[in-house]
């Protein structure tokens, strides 16, 4: 922003797609899978609009300083073992961010967070009636580093590089 005040730059990059996986270096990737499109359909928007509430289990834990969903979608690669039961699943992951507590960095736990998730899901997928054994959803861990054994890298290095805003020390 300061550039731009200074013209040093257009007002156009304020604008830029900023990524998302350059913000972070710690991952829940969220993976749903069911046996055909017609399930994937229905359990996977049940998944998604539950998503807010693991968001909302991570930020009572005090590990967890921020926690943000990226709201877009992605299909893994094709070579990913993904461990369920049948063949040709239709797979859909979506990425949460996460900034840890720094003191507590070695000793985080989120399977509790993680549990109460599946729970929920599972729960309102039996609830109405719709629940299959071949839907799954499983959330796990995903280091930084790691990203470009599930996504493409191209959607790993999508847009402009995440920059920390530099604080000041008013006198």
């Amino acid at each position: 922003m300061l550039d731009i005040m200074a013209k040093k730059k257009a007002w156009r990059h304020l604008f830029e797609e900023v990524n998302f996986f350059s913000r972070y270096k710690h991952f829940i990737c969220l993976l749903c899978t069911t046996e055909s499109e017609e399930d994937h359909l229905t359990f996977g928007s049940l998944v998604e609009s539950k998503i807010r509430h693991l968001i909302t289990f991570f930020e009572r834990n005090q590990c967890v300083n921020l926690c943000h969903i990226n709201p877009k979608k992605f299909k893994p690669l094709p070579n990913c073992e993904l461990s369920v039961p049948y063949e040709n699943p239709v797979v859909t992951l979506w990425f949460v961010g996460l900034e840890l507590n720094k003191q507590m960095r070695k000793n985080i736990d989120l399977t509790n967070e993680i549990q109460q998730f599946s729970d929920l899901v599972l729960k309102q997928a039996s609830m109405t009636g719709n629940y299959k054994s071949t839907m799954i959803v499983r959330p796990f861990y995903v280091r930084g580093k790691d990203l470009k054994n599930w996504i493409p890298e191209s959607e790993v290095t999508r847009g402009v590089k995440y920059q920390a805003r530099k604080t000041t020390v008013q006198p």
